[in-house]
């Protein structure tokens, strides 16, 4: 009967754990501004498919994790899956973002079935998982978009992307508390009176799934960012669940790190996108560390149109908007002049003059890796400057000029963490658009 009682009470903690993770998700679907990766087309009826897969690879988390480590396990696997910036960040967007994260749970989970057949069968299983890991892997982080940017990571830009990139992106996108998660999970594993090999044999399909697809995307030219790695996650989430079986002395040591864990969660809320963790220096910092999909995917208009509600007190006689994105400011009544970068439903037929003001740059513009003055500030860039007639592509280099002054200070204010705001003078400006050749000292 008591058994029967704790199997009832821990179903109902998981419905609620998933009900509470759609209920942050389908917050999104309230928010009519689109990301660069989205069909418009398709919104918001996309969204609400891409929340409802979410849900359904949820419960697929629980029951694994379920069966390897129990009740408590399960909920603690489910309780990550809930809460992580990852998953609530991209599990609300119509990309194919999560359908490959659960492509890639369905196949370790086939993986894990045949694995389970006997010694004989375990090469095949190891060939299956990376037959249908590769061709998934090879259809989704092949997708490129219709925008050229550089790659930037932590204040350098590339043309390529750099070696440790991926790496990187799980070091400073992954809550802390996560880390602290994995290793008493592995010191579950490692002082539990099972042995390595029984271990192995619990997990293998979850630890070739890991593995094979992090080959994946390190040999894959891909155009991807952090989000390439989401995937993984609910894999690794399921392995964290050993940690639910520290003995007691250990226990109130996990209450605290899984709090920690959720409250770090929901500080980010409800700009997932942009959470960097504690040792990045947070949020606030993500845009001196990573841009594009990583931070800035032209989410924050809707965000831009109530701080300048909010702040009216604040408007000066002239704004300007360098954004990157795929929408249309004036929907939101943003009828400041405006640079996009990214998208063709604004083209500017006249050079813009700018003067002193209130400036509105997205992360992705002010670390030059979009646009025609993307990269470091050369001397090439200052001679196509001098000698440019088109108007798009002179206003877009002035911007870069502009921009890589910028960058040697911090904006006087943030709007969503990847809109800075910066209020200049006259005599600022024009020191940025026509005084000393700004230096970069950053890597092209």
């Amino acid at each position: 009967m008591e058994r029967h009682t704790e199997r009832i009470s821990v179903k109902v903690a998981a419905a609620s754990l998933i009900l509470i993770h759609i209920g942050l998700a389908v917050g999104s679907l309230v928010q009519k501004s689109q990301v660069v990766g989205e069909r418009p087309d398709l919104f918001p009826l996309g969204r609400l498919t891409t929340v409802l897969l979410s849900a359904i690879l949820a419960y697929g988390v629980f029951r694994w994790s379920w069966r390897l480590f129990g009740n408590r396990g399960s909920l603690l696997t489910l309780t990550l899956y809930a809460f992580s910036p990852t998953v609530l960040a991209h599990g609300r967007l119509m990309t194919l973002d999560l359908p490959v994260a659960g492509a890639l749970l369905g196949t370790a989970a086939l993986g894990r079935w045949w694995w389970r057949r006997g010694p004989g069968k375990r090469w095949a299983v190891m060939a299956v998982i990376a037959a249908a890991g590769c061709l998934a892997g090879l259809l989704y982080l092949r997708q490129g978009g219709d925008v050229q940017t550089l790659w930037f990571m932590n204040g350098k830009l590339s043309q390529t992307r750099p070696g440790f990139f991926y790496l990187y992106c799980f070091l400073v996108k992954t809550p802390l508390p996560l880390f602290v998660l994995w290793a008493m999970a592995g010191w579950v594993w490692w002082s539990s009176k099972h042995s390595v090999r029984t271990a192995w044999n619990a997990t293998a399909a979850l630890w070739w799934g890991v593995i094979g697809y992090l080959l994946l995307i390190h040999l894959i030219d891909g155009s991807l960012g952090h989000r390439a790695l989401l995937p993984v996650y609910p894999l690794l989430f399921i392995l964290a669940g050993a940690a639910a079986h520290l003995r007691k002395a250990g226990l109130g040591v996990l209450l605290i790190v899984m709090g920690l864990f959720v409250g770090q969660s929901l500080r980010a809320w409800p700009a997932p996108l942009t959470f960097f963790n504690r040792a990045a220096g947070g949020p606030h910092s993500g845009y001196q560390h990573l841009v594009g999909d990583n931070l800035d995917w032209g989410q924050d208009l809707p965000a831009l149109k109530q701080w300048l509600d909010r702040h009216a007190y604040k408007k000066t006689p002239q704004q300007y908007l360098a954004y990157f994105g795929k929408e249309d400011p004036g929907t939101y009544g943003l009828l400041m002049p405006t640079l996009l970068f990214g998208s063709s439903v604004l083209k500017p037929l006249d050079v813009l003059e700018f003067s002193g003001g209130t400036y509105f740059i997205s992360a992705t513009v002010l670390q030059g890796a979009i646009g025609s003055g993307r990269g470091v500030w050369t001397t090439d860039l200052e001679k196509q400057l001098a000698s440019e007639t088109q108007p798009r592509r002179l206003n877009e280099l002035r911007m870069a000029r502009l921009c890589a002054h910028l960058r040697h200070r911090p904006p006087d204010e943030l709007i969503g963490n990847s809109l800075l705001v910066y209020y200049l003078s006259d005599e600022q400006v024009k020191y940025a658009l026509t005084g000393r050749l700004p230096s970069d000292g950053r890597g092209d």
